[in-house]
């Protein structure tokens, strides 16, 4: 497995952690409920670099794609909230928490083929 090194102009800064970390990595925060496609794409734009646009976007794709726990775990990435990560890392089957991990590596640059963005700050 090869583990990413330097960050990428269109990727979240924890991408080297939601892309070949452990579970124990992984985590989210929401309500009782699971957490909202909104709740997704405000996380996304104040942890990560990426724009409000590309931000809704993934977050369309995070609720067609991940359960309300997976959803969950990726607002927790994004927030690097521990204890919610540890929490959810004993809660979520392994498989479900690494989803929402190849989630967050693979949605944004989608997102941004989709936009035709190169890059974070094209609009």
């Amino acid at each position: 497995m090869r583990t990413q090194t330097t960050e990428s102009p269109s990727l979240p800064l924890n991408t080297s952690c939601l892309l070949f970390g452990s579970a124990a990595l992984l985590a989210a925060c929401g309500g009782p409920g699971g957490a909202s496609s909104s709740a997704v794409a405000a996380a996304c734009e104040t942890s990560s670099n990426l724009s409000a646009e590309l931000c809704s976007c993934v977050s369309e794709k995070a609720e067609e794609r991940l359960t309300a726990e997976g959803r969950e775990l990726l607002i927790a990435v994004l927030e690097e909230n521990a204890e919610e990560t540890e929490r959810l890392r004993t809660e979520l089957p392994p498989s479900e928490a690494m989803n929402a991990g190849m989630f967050m590596a693979q949605a944004p640059a989608a997102c941004a083929e989709e936009l035709g963005f190169n890059a974070v700050g094209d609009n």
